[in-house]
């Protein structure tokens, strides 16, 4: 064992005192350097970690992993001619990814390059195929990278408050390029899209405005003046973005450890320009220190970080009124005379500090926290100057920065209490919670922390953190779920080994979808963060990492259901969600982490559920009633009716003989806790799906019979795409159609009417609930006897040839080929397709007009259907 460590009452091996001891003489040694920027990113639609090597790996770059698996990490590939990526920064969307590439020389110029996060991620990328979208050379590393328009987060009775500049245009598309800030020690730079006209075709490209950052400057897209930097240099810097304020806020020290606080503004002038503006804030004040609570001996200070609030949460405005006098009013005051009133902007600098304090046989160290307020008032120009300033003698508003003179609040921590990683939680009120890591003499600890209190304040339990000992500079890497104040995961990132994921439970006093006088469990917390990650079309990966990781083996199943009714109760007050397919999504999710034998059952009826939504996209519902269908869409249809009849005649299959057991056996001899595909017959919403999907089938047979125009050709992996429709097309499709059914001995009239009047009446609600929610036969076992005698029980099923040993393309619905180099696997449902790497070829619509709604369909499969990512598959 090692000797800095022992086992704690749990068995778990602990920190020593002497190992304590060290840690803590090395953090007076060491103070970490708290960046704006995290290390690495969770992608947040695919809950892909990224995260630097270790240095216990001698190599450069970066590496990815999956937080839903525990999975061997994969290198993020890159061009070759770059060399490896050194600072990463992801777009708020996901969708952009910036790199910066060292030149591998002496000096510390560089490559920023922005590429799409789909093509760096993609398991069918090779270094030769990735191409970024632009690259830049920069004199030097960046500092940070903040990218601009965040999303609003839902909340669970609100959305977030939007943050830092508004887009540039009312149609911005994400699409075109990510728009960001770059603050080097030099200067800052300001990166956005524009477009380039060629006839008729409009691409994008991406381009730079320069600004200093110590001084005011304004500059305009083509603006004939430049910026040149000087000869002031920074030697730390971190960047922000604040709820209900256009700024980008930006915090320096420079290297002779003078310090200021900067607002850069971007946006589109009267004129159509796009323009960049640095202001400066006014200096900060001088502040008295705070000796150490036992012996008030000098102590040596570093800032560690800035972070920016709003010191105006509890207004929606991001202002509050005040009188001239300057006395302050609240809302609408007493009924004074508004003339008298003024705007005021308070916007705080959170500055952190690590103070040490050294004596002739110890040391002793701690966080320390100022709060600055930066106020923008509203002034007028005093009368004689009118004509000057306006022209025509009225009054003209302006606005002056003032820094106030005191800090708002100043604090420090309790002696030998110092902050080793911090993430500020700027979606979630009240727009003052930061997330850290803290060393005690104890260990390290994760918390939730206050900073605009009057004095050290947590929020909730600690976490401690066991398992990271010996390490100082340490990262911080926030989930969807966590960001919000819901339940989720926190990736720890240090130098020397791999990250660490932390399970983090619903923050004390963050709300439910609950009704309040609903008891609080880890099911309605799971379900709430799915629900609000849905909202906002991100991953919720975390979430049921998370949920499985907090409780034990043998409490798993119990778990699994009660997950699977909270969610689909909860999102049934969602009117933009779909409860069905979510819960088939979740079960998946919590099926496929439990190696639980449902995950098939529930990935093939959520595939059915998919097949019926897409005929419905390939549908044209005429004015006289009629159906027709896309005439580029048929053989795709066709092939999607194959697997989905196959399908449901092998549950017809499965209810007739499980019906012959019943008749013959004991109730008690029947198995019926093993996954059968029976259920999407019985239980009333699958059984409403298989219903639509007969009909389609019909209505699909009886289009093609009447059709007299030539349709597209099949698709082909081995000839070219056609070009041309064919009439000889159209007769074999018809044929075809009308051979599924009779292939699969399926009557389509007589089991559609069948199940539409079959009556659940009899049953009570609670039965059929929890048969949905947990994929099972067992709640319905004293009545499938009567269920099974109202329904058909044809020999004609038992005499088709058909197989069910073939594997399915997950996106085509066609047979896959024995092998394949271009085949890749869901790590989620475990679902495989082999045209992932076309479809990263054809990269969307690429400008070609209007495609086909299957077209459409198939090229939107960045992820697998269940949600799960796609990931190389090898052959046993």
């Amino acid at each position: 064992m090692d000797g800095d460590n022992e086992p704690d009452i749990d068995g778990n091996a602990g920190e020593t005192s002497k190992a304590g001891l060290r840690r803590m003489r090395r953090l007076a040694n060491e103070v970490p350097h708290l960046r704006s920027n995290p290390r690495g990113a969770i992608h947040p639609s695919t809950s892909t970690l990224i995260y630097p090597t270790p240095s216990s790996t001698n190599t450069q770059g970066y590496l990815t992993s999956s937080i839903f698996s525990s999975s061997h990490p994969k290198r993020l590939t890159f061009p070759s001619i770059l060399p490896p990526g050194e600072q990463i920064s992801t777009s708020p969307d996901g969708q952009w990814t910036t790199v910066f590439h060292a030149t591998p020389t002496a000096d510390t110029r560089g490559t920023l390059a922005i590429y799409n996060s789909d093509q760096l991620l993609s398991p069918t990328s090779i270094s030769n195929t990735i191409i970024p979208l632009s690259t830049f050379a920069l004199p030097s590393p960046p500092i940070s990278i903040p990218h601009l328009y965040p999303p609003r987060t839902h909340l669970t009775s609100s959305r977030s408050r939007s943050a830092g500049p508004n887009p540039l245009d009312v149609n911005y598309e994400l699409e075109n390029g990510p728009s960001f800030i770059v603050l080097l020690e030099t200067s800052l730079l300001y990166f956005y899209p524009t477009p380039v006209l060629n006839g008729q075709i409009t691409s994008w490209t991406m381009t730079y405005l320069t600004s200093p950052i110590h001084r005011r400057y304004h500059i305009a897209s083509n603006s004939a003046d430049g910026f040149t930097p000087e000869g002031f240099r920074i030697r730390r810097g971190w960047t922000g973005l604040i709820p209900n304020n256009t700024g980008i806020w930006v915090g320096w020290e420079d290297e002779v450890g003078e310090r200021g606080v900067g607002r850069v503004e971007v946006g589109r002038d009267k004129f159509g320009k796009i323009y960049l503006q640095c202001i400066p804030m006014p200096t900060l004040p001088r502040v008295e220190k705070i000796p150490f609570a036992e012996n008030g001996e000098e102590y040596r200070e570093e800032l560690q970080s800035v972070v920016f609030v709003s010191l105006h949460h509890e207004d929606s405005t991001g202002f509050k009124k005040e009188k001239i006098n300057g006395m302050q009013v609240d809302g609408d005051g007493d009924g004074s005379n508004k003339k008298d009133e003024k705007d005021v902007e308070r916007v705080g600098a959170v500055l952190i500090f690590n103070d040490t304090s050294f004596t002739s046989s110890s040391s002793a160290c701690r966080t320390r926290i100022q709060v600055h307020s930066f106020e923008r008032r509203e002034i007028e120009l005093a009368q004689g100057f009118n004509d000057i300033s306006s022209g025509n003698g009225e009054m003209v508003s302006s606005w002056d920065w003032s820094t106030v003179p005191r800090p708002v609040h100043h604090y420090a921590s309790p002696t030998n209490t110092s902050i080793l990683a911090l993430h500020p939680l700027s979606s979630l009120p009240p727009y003052s919670l930061a997330l850290a890591i803290i060393s005690q003499p104890s260990g390290l600890s994760l918390i939730h922390l206050n900073l605009l209190a009057d004095q050290w304040t947590t929020v909730g339990d600690p976490i401690d953190l066991d398992e990271l000992r010996g390490e100082v500079d340490l990262g911080l890497v926030v989930s969807q779920g966590v960001s919000r104040g819901q339940s989720g995961l926190v990736a720890v990132i240090g130098k020397e080994a791999a990250p660490a994921l932390v399970v983090v439970p619903r923050l004390d006093g963050q709300p439910t979808l609950a009704e309040p006088s609903t008891e609080s469990s880890l099911a309605v917390d799971a379900a709430t963060s799915i629900i609000l990650a849905e909202k906002d079309g991100v991953d919720w990966s975390d979430v049921m990492r998370s949920a499985i990781g907090a409780t034990g083996v043998g409490k798993r199943k119990d778990l699994i259901a009660e997950i699977s009714e909270q969610t689909y109760k909860l999102s049934m007050d969602q009117v933009d969600i779909d409860e069905l397919g979510l819960l088939l999504r979740v079960q998946i999710a919590l099926f496929s982490l439990t190696d639980d034998p449902r995950l098939d059952l529930a990935s093939d009826i959520l595939r059915l559920k998919e097949a019926s939504n897409l005929v419905d996209r390939c549908a044209i519902f005429e004015e006289d009633g009629k159906i027709t269908f896309d005439l580029d869409s048929i053989w795709p249809l066709i092939g999607l009716m194959e697997w989905s009849i196959n399908h449901i005649s092998t549950s017809m299959r499965e209810l007739i003989l499980l019906g012959a057991q019943m008749e013959y056996s004991a109730s008690d001899d029947i198995d019926l806790e093993q996954p059968s595909s029976t259920i999407i017959l019985l239980q009333l919403g699958y059984r409403q799906l298989v219903i639509k999907l007969l009909s389609q089938l019909n209505t699909l047979i009886g289009f093609l019979d009447r059709l007299d125009r030539p349709i597209l050709q099949p698709e082909s992996k081995v000839l070219p795409a056609p070009l041309k429709r064919d009439a000889m097309a159209t007769i074999i499709a018809r044929d075809r159609i009308r051979d599924v059914a009779y292939a699969n001995g399926v009557d389509l009239m007589q089991w559609g009417k069948a199940l539409e009047g079959l009556s659940t009446r009899d049953i009570p609600q609670d039965t059929l609930n929890n048969c949905l929610y947990t994929l099972s036969l067992v709640p319905l076992k004293d009545h499938l006897p009567k269920i099974i005698e109202n329904l058909p029980n044809s020999s004609d099923l038992f005499l088709s040839n058909t197989s069910t040993s073939q594997v399915y393309d997950s996106i085509t619905y066609l047979p896959l080929s024995s092998s394949s180099d271009s085949r890749v696997k869901c790590e989620r449902c475990e679902g495989m397709t082999e045209e992932l790497g076309s479809l990263s070829v054809m990269g969307g619509n690429s400008g070609r007009g209007d495609i086909s709604p299957w077209l459409g369909w198939k090229e939107g499969f960045k992820r697998c259907l269940c949600g799960g990512n796609w990931v190389r598959w090898v052959s046993k």
